[in-house]
């Protein structure tokens, strides 16, 4: 099975085994429903159909999983963590259960999730209220923690889940989720694990302005030295050609350097290209129109996410850092 066929189903099994020793047989057991089916079996009552389980269950197509087949989400979260905890020789704490959900052994189900168009922010900031939360007891963050867990992994719908888990939340232990006071250190480090994992540095991020509106879709350039041209007739693979009519045909090269610097210099351009600091709003001009640059000296300009790209009098790009989705 590839990443991009991993459901959300089968990466909370998945995590449940490898980290929590809980077989998919055992699970299978704690959050299938006692309800019969059509058939007059109840699916709790085939956990021993190893084949049934893998298709119907576990492996079943995003779209396909019926909720008919579980459990209350909150009564079989309830059910895993005592499970957890209760591992003979190997239990688990309420901190170790919340740090499965939170940290890095519960990314694939983030990932999962992500592959399948899910809000993982949305996700992502409920665990963060959690683990910043003096509103509950260690045990009811892990309890907390796990219904959000089951549940994404149940519906592969991080929205229907977040609803669940907030309701789960007030009703059963009489609280909300309060915003952290400080930003949360283990996603800060998680999201620089994150970025180490894609090649450590950034990717720029160039977005057209058009009467101070934001036009049309991101464009990203990968780091490198050979750079993305931006022109009118520019064919580099990262090029962005979504420019105005004064823009030449091969107007500005854009690049990063080894220390992961950006730069952007001219082409030789007809009608020149400057720099607006997003920080003071000063403007560096990178290389001035044709007939007004004798004596300029042209050097690379460096770029600042921020930053706003200016070429010729008609187009202009907002510079931002980050990773594509």
């Amino acid at each position: 099975m590839t990443p991009s066929d991993t459901t959300p189903c089968s990466a909370m099994f998945g995590i449940l085994k490898r980290r929590g020793g809980i077989s998919y047989k055992e699970l299978a057991g704690l959050i299938l429903s006692g309800k019969p089916l059509s058939d007059g079996r109840s699916p709790v009552s085939r956990v021993n159909d190893r084949t049934w389980v893998s298709r119907f269950i576990v492996h079943a197509p995003v779209g396909s999983l019926q909720d008919r087949y579980f459990c209350d989400f909150g009564i079989g979260a309830l059910r895993v963590v005592s499970r957890l905890k209760s591992k003979e020789g190997r239990g688990m704490t309420s901190a170790q259960v919340l740090d499965l959900v939170c940290g890095r052994d519960g990314l694939p189900l983030q990932d999962a999730l992500a592959a399948h168009r899910q809000d993982t922010t949305l996700y992502r900031n409920v665990l963060d209220r959690l683990g910043d939360s003096s509103r509950f007891a260690a045990d009811e963050r892990a309890e907390v923690a796990m219904v959000l867990f089951v549940a994404a992994g149940c519906t592969a719908d991080v929205r229907r889940a977040v609803k669940y888990t907030l309701d789960f939340s007030q009703a059963v232990q009489g609280g909300r989720l309060a915003t952290p006071l400080t930003a949360s250190p283990l996603s800060a480090t998680l999201a620089e694990e994150r970025a180490a994992s894609r090649g450590a540095r950034p990717h720029l991020q160039l977005l057209r302005v058009t009467g101070g509106c934001v036009s049309g879709a991101p464009y990203w350039i990968a780091p490198s030295e050979e750079g993305a041209e931006i022109g009118a007739l520019a064919l580099s693979e990262d090029a962005v050609t979504d420019v105005g009519p004064g823009v030449s045909a091969h107007h500005a090269l854009v690049r990063c350097d080894a220390q992961g610097r950006w730069f952007v210099e001219g082409l030789g351009s007809r009608n020149g290209t400057a720099v607006r600091s997003g920080a003071t709003r000063a403007l560096t001009v990178v290389e001035p129109p044709r007939g007004q640059d004798e004596g300029f000296e042209r050097v690379p300009v460096r770029l600042r996410s921020g930053d706003e790209l200016l070429l010729a009098d008609d187009t202009a790009f907002i510079v931002l850092e980050g990773f594509p989705a």
